[in-house]
């Protein structure tokens, strides 16, 4: 008896441990990779000191994680990259700790390794990180699941709640990329033996059955002889990448509108002012768009949800009130939601595209004191109409991104809605053909037996009366028996 209850316990907190695993690795890549991304090229001069080969050489691992990404999406190289899980995490973890002991090491002086090596180190590890990141979003549930039911969604607020707790902490000491490097080995360390136990264990998402055995079917849309996918909508399509990009928007301009002139006393000193953007992450509007984001992914309205925060971000570009905080949280809420639940491919774009935001996002907090001085230049001097011109144009093109994506979101409904109207239309005619079928069946018996009869008795011909009598008794509709009639009286 004791052993039954263990089972349902045991699968509980494998469950839950799928979950927390799910949910930081969301965090990690969604928010602490692009933050510490940004400090690397920031705080490393990258930009006015290497050459641009170096600089192309960080798309290079973003490269490498699409073609993963791709890769994933056909059966025999999804289950090898799930295979290969624990081994990704092992050389993260190793990765991250030789790079730690080699800059605790170097002698800036007399240094005995390159700066330049320790560069493309850096590069190698960004890979494994975003490989990491692509092959653990594989074959486990979707946080959208935990949303549905109230003891799932009562977990889920839970685990979110410590995790949270650990990600405030990280977010402080981000200003400090070592500090992430050694949280980050510590996880990749800890998915180790989770992978290897799990990695076959993880139950079935939409993801897991959209899969195909070569590249051919990839271009075709082809998973089989038979089925062919089905393919979204142009309108669903263009609407969901109308609404990341809202969403990148959204963090962008909740980073920049964070920027005081009060503490920021010379052009790009945000390593005293980076605290400004930690209160983001402190302030009690930050967790009512995480509630917001929830309520409206709950009820399947996202376009909705938008349209409430629209609002807010344009009173805080506008410089009336401040609620960049509300909107940042309800972007990033959104994202965790909507990559939990993409496929591969697509949840590597995501991916690229929030980093690429953090690290757009901070580079204009940096140096917003920069921008407000090209503005001085261009309107000739302090021209609060051309700062207020240039706010409303933000607001203007936010405004319509959200336009033109409720117009797609509204067409896209309309689609689903007369796709169903049609598929019930279809499904009521073929009960109808389908009874009809058993009523001509049941007359064409009794026609059998009322042969079988006349057989007996000698006779060859069916009286035209006996005829009518047994469609009478079969059931048909009347309006077809009148048909019958007609034709056969004339």
């Amino acid at each position: 008896m004791n052993i039954k209850k263990m089972k349902p316990i045991k699968k509980s907190i494998t469950k839950i441990g799928l979950l927390t695993v799910k949910l930081f690795g969301l965090i990690e890549i969604f928010i602490l990779f692009g933050i510490q991304f940004f400090w690397i090229i920031y705080k490393g001069d990258l930009a006015p000191t290497e050459n641009i080969w170096d600089l192309l050489a960080v798309l290079f691992p973003f490269l490498i994680a699409c073609m993963v990404g791709i890769s994933c999406r056909i059966e025999k190289y999804r289950r090898l990259f799930r295979k290969m899980e624990w081994l990704i995490h092992l050389l993260l973890s190793i990765s991250f700790l030789i790079l730690f002991i080699l800059l605790q090491t170097r002698d800036e002086f007399f240094p005995y390794i390159p700066f330049t090596w320790l560069y493309y180190f850096w590069i190698i590890i960004i890979g494994l990180m975003l490989i990491s990141a692509i092959i653990m979003n594989l074959d486990k549930p979707s946080l959208l699941t935990n949303l549905k039911d109230k003891r799932k969604f009562s977990v889920f607020m839970g685990i979110l709640a410590v995790s949270w707790l650990a990600t405030l902490g990280m977010i402080v000491l981000s200003r400090h990329p070592v500090y992430f490097w050694i949280i980050s080995s510590i996880f990749h360390s800890i998915m180790i033996p989770l992978s290897i136990s799990n990695h076959e264990k993880h139950p079935e998402t939409r993801d897991s059955h959209v899969v195909y055995r070569n590249f051919k079917q990839i271009i075709l849309r082809k998973t089989g002889e038979i089925q062919i996918e089905k393919k979204e909508s142009v309108p669903k399509l263009r609407s969901h990448h109308l609404n990341l990009f809202f969403l990148n928007m959204l963090i962008v301009f909740s980073i920049i509108m964070q920027w005081d002139p009060n503490y920021m006393a010379t052009t790009g000193a945000i390593q005293y002012n980076y605290h400004l953007i930690v209160e983001l992450f402190l302030s009690p509007l930050f967790y009512l768009g995480f509630g917001i984001a929830l309520l409206n992914t709950r009820f399947k309205f996202p376009v909705i949800g938008d349209g409430m925060v629209l609002p807010f971000m344009a009173l805080s570009i506008m410089d009336i009130y401040s609620f960049a905080p509300l909107t940042l949280g309800y972007a990033i809420m959104r994202l965790f939601l909507h990559g939990s639940n993409q496929t591969s491919n697509s949840y590597f774009s995501t991916i690229m595209g929030v980093t690429l935001t953090w690290t757009l996002g901070l580079y204009l907090f940096a140096y917003y004191d920069f921008l407000d001085f090209v503005i001085f230049l261009v309107f000739g001097g302090k021209s609060w109409s051309g700062e207020f011109s240039i706010k409303l144009f933000i607001v203007l093109i936010l405004t319509f991104t959200f336009c033109i994506n409720l117009g797609f979101f509204s067409l896209e409904k309309h689609v689903s809605r007369r796709k169903k109207e049609k598929k019930s239309m279809d499904d009521e005619g073929s009960e109808k053909a389908v009874e009809g079928f058993k009523q001509m069946k049941g007359f064409f018996d009794l026609l059998n037996d009322h042969v079988m009869d006349l057989n007996k008795e000698g006779r060859k011909l069916i009286e035209l009366e006996d005829f009518f009598e047994l469609l009478d008794k079969s059931g048909l509709d009347a309006k077809k028996i009148k048909t019958i009639e007609e034709v056969l009286n004339e």
